[in-house]
């Protein structure tokens, strides 16, 4: 049990520490032009568009995206305007001059988007992002699926035994062991960290037929279910100061 209720603060501790770290990192990121950590940026789909001569990245995390937790704070993402001048993801400078950003959904039954661009993932089906800045905009497609499974975080903890029946041995693991006093890690570009002093080890299965999916595993349990690129930078609409409701 002593175990488990490391497992049970991963959420909590996850933001807490990529808080703590934007307010150490800021300096370096304002250099790069945004407020993406590395492990951030490496792992996210990007689409781009022109204003007024000014290249401006659009970030998002895959043309994929499986419904795998029932929570729908576990399915807000941020289409992030990578801009080193941002007001909460609706006002941009770009050459001295100030642009507001809209965004739209074209199916907001499959995928709703808020004045900030927050989006929330509700169901299966085909969804169009449109972001526009100024007389500019750029489209990104979505395909929204259901997940091999639809789990309540922190709570459910299915045994590996009923995810191999299901799928199969992985074709892949990935491994991260986090030893005291390190209570932090990043895995395939996913940010974990803990509380405690005992040393966890971090596991993800890599399954072919889910290649956009990382089965978070430990103590022999599924314990929750990762989508690539979208789950790899929860903490940024902390950083933006963007209200989740």
């Amino acid at each position: 049990m002593k175990e488990h209720r490391h497992w049970y603060m991963i959420r909590l501790f996850m933001l807490l520490m990529v808080i703590l770290l934007t307010l150490i990192l800021i300096p370096c990121s304002a250099a790069d032009k945004t407020l993406l950590h590395s492990w951030e940026a490496k792992s996210l789909s990007v689409k781009t568009l022109v204003v007024d001569e000014s290249t401006v990245p659009i970030y998002y995390g895959d043309p994929t995206y499986y419904i795998t937790n029932t929570s729908k704070f576990s399915r807000q993402y941020l289409l992030y305007v990578g801009a080193s001048d941002n007001t909460q993801n609706r006002l941009i400078q770009l050459g001295g001059q100030v642009y507001e950003v809209s965004f739209s959904s074209s199916a907001p039954e499959v995928a709703s988007i808020d004045e900030y661009g927050l989006l929330t993932f509700w169901s299966e089906g085909s969804v169009v992002f449109t972001v526009t800045i100024g007389d500019s905009s750029v489209n990104m497609p979505v395909q929204v699926l259901e997940g091999p499974w639809v789990i309540e975080i922190l709570h459910e903890k299915m045994p590996t035994e009923d995810v191999v029946r299901a799928l199969g041995f992985p074709q892949h693991r990935t491994y991260s062991q986090v030893e005291w006093p390190n209570r932090a890690t990043v895995l395939d570009n996913i940010f974990y960290s803990f509380g405690g002093t005992s040393t966890i080890v971090v596991e993800h299965w890599h399954h072919d037929q889910y290649p956009s999916l990382l089965f978070g595993i430990a103590y022999h349990r599924l314990l929750t279910i990762y989508n690539k690129g979208w789950d790899s930078y929860e903490g940024l609409p902390y950083r933006l100061g963007i209200p989740r409701g």
